[in-house]
């Protein structure tokens, strides 16, 4: 797994408890606020692009084409995770082991909706031959507003 797993960075003053930490040292600084939590980034490999060529292949509603690429995929298919912060760099590999299955299931969903085209086999070492993961341990809150969830 690429990124910053192993380093934690500095902590910046916040409001104890809140999930937000702020990295503005006086008055003067802008109020930049650190989400209290690293962001994983999802990025396609071959063999998706492979798979959903097969499905667009088999007209089953998937918007693309055996022209599909991996450049393509890249471009337009990359996703971030908000996951919990973690010690280190074993701790990321143990909660993504652990919990892989969520995100494999996100990313096939986001091509088609149809669970009965999904590859049978999905495991771990499939997980990571289909996607590269990247690591970001400080995601930053620019917007100033709540964050909301919303279920798709």
């Amino acid at each position: 797994m690429d990124g910053a797993a192993g380093t934690r960075g500095a902590r910046a003053r916040g409001v104890r408890g809140s999930g937000l930490e702020s990295r503005a040292a006086d008055a003067e600084s802008p109020r930049i606020e650190r989400l209290e939590r690293y962001l994983l980034v999802v990025t396609p490999r071959q063999p998706l692009v492979d798979w959903i060529r097969r499905l667009g292949a088999a007209g089953v509603g998937v918007e693309y084409d055996r022209g599909f690429t991996l450049e393509e995929a890249r471009a337009y298919h990359r996703t971030g995770y908000l996951v919990p912060v973690a010690e280190d760099a074993h701790d990321v590999e143990s909660w993504v082991e652990d919990n892989f299955d969520l995100i494999f299931e996100q990313e096939l969903y986001a091509v088609t909706n149809d669970r009965r085209r999904w590859p049978r086999k999905r495991t771990a070492d499939v997980f990571m031959a289909w996607f590269t993961l990247e690591l970001l341990d400080s995601p930053i809150d620019l917007v100033d507003a709540p964050l909301v969830a919303r279920r798709d």
